[in-house]
């Protein structure tokens, strides 16, 4: 009896643990929710707008909202959605100055990250099993450099594909 108690007790401890990364972005993000129309978003965030560049679509808005504590100046939210035109990630900009802080915030709240590989980007990443990717990044933006932090969501329900609609 003993034994079966504790196996139940294994199959059941990880569900009973809390995620911090679902807890705070498993919903939604910056006044959103996963899922929202480019259209729900701009009500969101009347004073953004909606870019387009080779039918990728996405949703910007400069403000000066403190994000993780640290303050921001005029500097870009960005919103971006999937081929259905649904909200599946947020970026938030940051000064590049700010990116030992953000790296340091952001290990102390979600743990440890993996780097990403050797590329022109570089960034650090977090992952989880719940569809959520946080990402930090460093990028250029004109003449200087921006700290990037950004929040993936990949467990919007897929549409299922058919040969028809696929062109096959």
């Amino acid at each position: 009896m003993k034994g079966f108690i504790a196996l139940i007790g294994l199959l059941i401890s990880p569900f009973a643990i809390s995620d911090p990364m679902s807890d705070v972005f498993g919903e939604g993000v910056l006044d959103t929710k996963w899922g929202y129309s480019i259209q729900q978003v701009h009500e969101a965030h009347p004073k953004g707008k909606s870019k387009s560049l080779n039918d990728i679509v996405w949703f910007e808005v400069k403000n000066s909202k403190e994000v993780l504590g640290f303050g921001r100046k005029n500097k870009k939210l960005h919103f971006s959605f999937d081929a259905e035109g649904r909200l599946n990630g947020a970026a938030v900009h940051f000064d590049d100055s700010q990116y030992g802080a953000l790296l340091i915030k952001l290990e102390t709240l979600f743990g440890e990250w993996t780097k990403g590989p050797a590329s022109s980007v570089p960034y650090v990443q977090w992952k989880n099993d719940d569809g959520i990717t946080l990402t930090l990044s460093s990028v250029p933006s004109g003449f200087s450099m921006e700290a990037v932090f950004s929040i993936g969501y990949a467990n919007l329900e897929k549409s299922a594909p058919d040969k028809a609609s696929l062109g096959f």
